[in-house]
């Protein structure tokens, strides 16, 4: 998952998925009150997955995109612009 969709799954979670609204500017002043008060107290981003971990689940994924479309993760050649 993507840095950026984590931060919009956790906006998500937190702020909208909890509320209730009339209209969009509701909802946006829903997203700028959370951000507001993340920006008080902004925490780093931590990673906690392993470089092993990573690599075994890419692994993973491989295997399985391949028994469903062979071929799917070769690299694939570029032309390149002359």
């Amino acid at each position: 998952m993507n840095l950026v969709e984590r931060w919009f799954g956790h906006l998500d979670s937190k702020a909208i998925r909890r509320g209730v609204f009339l209209s969009v500017a509701d909802l946006q002043a829903a997203i700028e009150a959370f951000l507001q008060a993340r920006n008080q107290n902004p925490q780093p981003f931590l990673w906690t997955a392993t470089i092993e971990s990573i690599q075994e689940k890419i692994t993973r994924c491989r295997r399985t995109l391949e028994q469903i479309q062979p071929g799917c993760t070769s690299p694939k050649s570029r032309k390149r612009k002359q």
